[in-house]
């Protein structure tokens, strides 16, 4: 089965994650790029469906 995941270009992952909480998603993972110096990447999931929240602004222009 092939799974399709969403990648949502977000300002601040932080407050992105606030706002999906209200519906139910939960963090996964997050990822900093550059030593966590740069951009973050961080997975959301709520029953089996998944998300990615990216800082980095080439990511889903």
């Amino acid at each position: 089965m092939t799974q399709v995941v969403p990648i949502l270009r977000v300002a601040d992952v932080d407050r992105s994650l606030a706002w999906w909480r209200q519906i139910g998603f939960r963090h996964d993972f997050t990822h900093r790029y550059g030593g966590g110096t740069t951009h973050r990447f961080m997975g959301i999931r709520r029953d089996g469906a998944d998300i990615f929240l990216s800082e980095n602004v080439a990511d889903a222009r």
